[in-house]
């Protein structure tokens, strides 16, 4: 609702990120969100965790 409330627009999907070593067999805990005229075309979550304890986001935004 907050989200909604504040123009949020979601991605396309919700990759996994967390725990790293179910790699995408985990949850998708972490989001994405943009506002406005740009919009998250694509949205995949990384491989490698660089020591933390859950897998990256990289979107592909678009501007329309």
């Amino acid at each position: 609702r907050f989200g909604r409330n504040a123009g949020l627009i979601p991605a396309p999907s919700y990759p996994a990120t967390w725990p790293v070593e179910l790699g995408p067999l985990g949850v998708p805990i972490d989001n994405m969100f943009t506002i406005g005229d740009a919009r998250i075309e694509t949205i995949v979550a990384g491989d490698d965790s660089y020591g933390s304890n859950h897998r990256y986001l990289l979107a592909r935004i678009g501007l329309y």
